[in-house]
């Protein structure tokens, strides 16, 4: 499709102007025969969708202060986005690759950019683009979409690290996004008592329904982790 390759390259030249050591670097767009691909920077590690599954499998949640350091790191990378006026729309833990240093890297910006600008919401085929499990309410009505629809996602994340388990869950797609909508997850604390109450506090606020009443910047968002941290010190 000739009109989704021209989104892809307009969605990459702006994501390629992206540069921060928590973002994995896109090189470019390349042509094989028929076939497109895009270079990008190698960067040997494990995604933190690994990390929760075999979290999930000993019962374990992501240990309290290294949690803080890597989702604090994502949000450094992520302001950098945000200051440019990208927004990453399918933020997940598979997109969120950790090396054996714990430095920790974003990957797959501009890719969902470009699938979904033909329509705000659907693409060609009907499809919902994103993933359930993380998808803002915005996104889920079709309403207009800023950083602060990242920031949700990122609270989805954070609560998933440190609950154990996604906020909202289902066999249905319908019934996540559903959820989504209505809001009224289970309090992180009633999942993992062990959870600082002020860390549930900044959970709770960047997953609200509302944007208005989420973090407003990444910036906001890191200060508001490394405030906790600090209190744990």
């Amino acid at each position: 499709d000739h009109s989704m390759i021209e989104r892809f390259m307009h969605e990459l030249r702006y994501a390629r102007k992206i540069t921060h050591e928590n973002i994995i670097r896109i090189y470019d767009l390349v042509t094989i025969d028929q076939s497109y691909a895009i270079s990008m920077e190698y960067f040997p590690s494990h995604s933190l969708a690994d990390e929760l599954r075999e979290n999930k499998k000993q019962q374990h949640t992501c240990d309290v202060r290294r949690g803080i350091k890597l989702v604090s790191d994502i949000c450094s990378g992520m302001a950098q986005a945000q200051a440019m006026g990208v927004v990453h729309r399918d933020l997940k833990p598979a997109n969120i690759l950790i090396n054996d240093d714990d430095l920790v890297k974003i990957v797959d910006f501009g890719l969902a950019a470009a699938a979904r600008k033909a329509d705000s919401r659907l693409t060609k085929s009907g499809i919902l683009v994103g993933t359930p499990t993380y998808m803002a309410p915005e996104q889920v009505r079709g309403r207009t979409i800023d950083s602060r629809t990242d920031i949700y996602t990122l609270g989805i994340i954070l609560y998933e690290m440190f609950a154990g388990t996604a906020p909202y869950t289902g066999d249905e797609s319908m019934a996540i996004l559903f959820q989504h909508v209505e809001g009224g997850a289970t309090p992180p604390r009633e999942r993992n008592p062990e959870l600082p109450e002020s860390l549930e506090a900044v959970i709770t606020r960047a997953m609200a329904v509302n944007p208005d009443e989420r973090f407003q910047t990444f910036d906001e968002l890191r200060q508001a982790l490394e405030a906790v941290d600090r209190e744990l010190n």
